[in-house]
């Protein structure tokens, strides 16, 4: 009897914060989310993963450059990885790592047209389940902040093949869709000069009390609170090693 591997094309299915200090990130995080941060032995390292309620979700890695900023990086699940870096060669993007073999998977991090870094995931054994509505404590969404949304739709549609569409009442968001599935968007709000990033978001009961939290471990907030269409709104906060990270209240019970 064999059990059916899922690919959740074009979803992001994994997280993971490059830090300058393995600590310090621990211990923020652990306190501000109630992640549950355990060393996973992969054979080669030991690997700090991020649980929420028992679901792996992410994790944390020390940076692999000599001068690197922090910075969280989130995973696209793609069908053919080898296939996708070709794309983006060929649609004005460049390759950093990879393709290559890493544990029960294959993976390559790029750069896109507008200069941020995407990374891209196949997994041999499948993705693991996505939530339909993401908990207090999970990730739930992805920006691309970037000031020129026309100059990277293409790439991501040859890449990822996400398909686009406009978000209602605000022209400066547009919507990636896996689909029929809302993936992630951009976000051309940037303040001017921001270097072109994606920008990782998490659920929290409250935003006022997750500032406070955050600011009391060590972070600082970059936007202290927006309002999401219908949806909830968010704050925006640089960690306590640098890294910068999005959190979002729902409207909704």
């Amino acid at each position: 009897m064999t059990t059916e591997k899922t690919i959740y094309h074009g979803r992001f299915v994994w997280r993971e914060l490059m830090t300058t200090d393995l600590d310090k990130s621990r211990g923020f995080y652990g306190e501000l989310f109630n992640w549950k941060i355990e060393d996973v032995d992969m054979g080669s390292m030991m690997y700090p993963m991020i649980h929420n309620d028992g679901r792996a979700q992410g994790g944390l890695m020390p940076v692999q450059q000599p001068g690197q900023a922090s910075h969280w990086r989130s995973f696209i699940s793609h069908e053919d990885v080898d296939e996708a870096a070709r794309r983006v060669t060929s649609n004005g993007g460049q390759i950093v790592f990879g393709p290559e073999t890493m544990g029960p998977g294959r993976a390559v991090i790029a750069t896109d047209p507008s200069g941020a870094h995407l990374s891209l995931w196949h997994s041999t054994d499948g993705d693991a389940p996505l939530p339909e509505r993401p908990a207090v404590g999970e990730f739930c969404w992805e920006d691309l902040m970037t000031p020129d949304a026309d100059a990277v739709k293409d790439f991501y549609a040859s890449v990822v093949g996400w398909k686009t569409e406009g978000f209602p009442g605000n022209d400066s968001i547009t919507i990636f869709k896996a689909g029929d599935v809302m993936a992630g968007g951009i976000n051309t709000n940037a303040p001017k000069g921001t270097p072109a990033h994606w920008l990782t978001y998490v659920v929290v009961d409250s935003l006022a009390a997750a500032r406070e939290r955050a600011t009391r471990l060590g972070a600082t907030t970059m936007l202290e609170e927006v309002a999401v269409g219908d949806f909830g709104k968010i704050s925006i906060i640089r960690d306590n090693v640098g890294a910068g990270i999005g959190l979002f209240e729902s409207t909704s019970s």
